[in-house]
């Protein structure tokens, strides 16, 4: 599957139905992000966005969660990195289903960027996510 038409397919839907968060806030219950929302997610994140940049194809692997990220709540994949010369591993990231925060795996910071943050901020419309920090 490839992520540059997932998101931008994303994108196209959200824009064509023109809801505004108010509406969204009226009409909508919060609703957990589902595997291809993390995995887009993951894909433009600032670590996926440089590799692009450099030429690489850049692939999201699923990896098996920690105890501590529940499959419920969290999706863990991989940056997977190919070039020419071979595959690297750029990252392990962790999406929370709930807020669409995403988190270098064993680090405690929220990893930003700014096509992140506006990835985020559709998915969150369209998921009726109003306040991340729940």
């Amino acid at each position: 599957m490839n992520m540059n038409m997932i998101a931008t397919g994303l994108l196209f839907l959200m824009l064509t139905l023109g809801v505004s968060p108010a509406q969204a806030a009226v009409k909508c219950s919060p609703t957990a992000l589902g595997d291809d929302d993390a995995r887009i997610l993951i894909y433009v994140s600032p670590v996926a966005e440089t590799a692009r940049e450099q030429g690489a194809k850049v692939d999201i692997k699923d990896s098996e969660p920690p105890k501590k990220y529940p499959a419920s709540d969290y999706f863990v994949g991989t940056v997977v990195s190919h070039k020419f010369f071979g595959d690297d591993n750029l990252g392990h990231f962790v999406v929370n289903r709930r807020t669409g925060s995403v988190m270098a795996l064993g680090k405690s910071a929220e990893v930003k960027g700014a096509e992140l943050m506006r990835i985020q901020n559709l998915m969150r419309l369209e998921h009726c996510i109003h306040d991340k920090r729940k």
